[in-house]
């Protein structure tokens, strides 16, 4: 993450949520991708991925948690339920409107390139 004001407060307040109790944070940030600290304090950040032409962001967030809460509730690492969920939301962000622009799970899976 960058060092600005922004990433500063952003991992402030990431920090704040932890030391309430709260063991892993994941924050979408939108174009800029998503930032995620774990319970162990770890760090990371997934790009977004600007090769994709943004034409409705409707349902993006909304699809990026379910993804992730897929992910998860298969067992996988909370590190490929966000990949999973980033490529996702990078896949809704493409289509018009919500309910139709939500991918299946082998469009997912077919899109590689993402």
């Amino acid at each position: 993450m960058e060092n600005s004001d922004a990433a500063r407060s952003l991992e402030s307040s990431v920090k704040q949520l932890q030391d309430r109790g709260v063991k892993n944070v994941v924050v979408s940030l939108g174009e800029k991708g998503v930032f995620l600290r774990d319970s162990q304090g770890h760090t990371v950040s997934f790009p977004a991925d600007h090769r994709v032409q943004a034409v409705d962001t409707t349902a993006a967030g909304d699809s990026f948690t379910a993804a992730m809460a897929y992910g998860l509730s298969n067992g996988w690492q909370l590190t490929d339920a966000v990949k999973l969920a980033v490529r996702v939301s990078n896949i809704v962000v493409t289509r018009k409107g919500a309910q139709a622009s939500i991918p299946n799970m082998w469009e997912v899976e077919g899109e590689s390139s993402l």
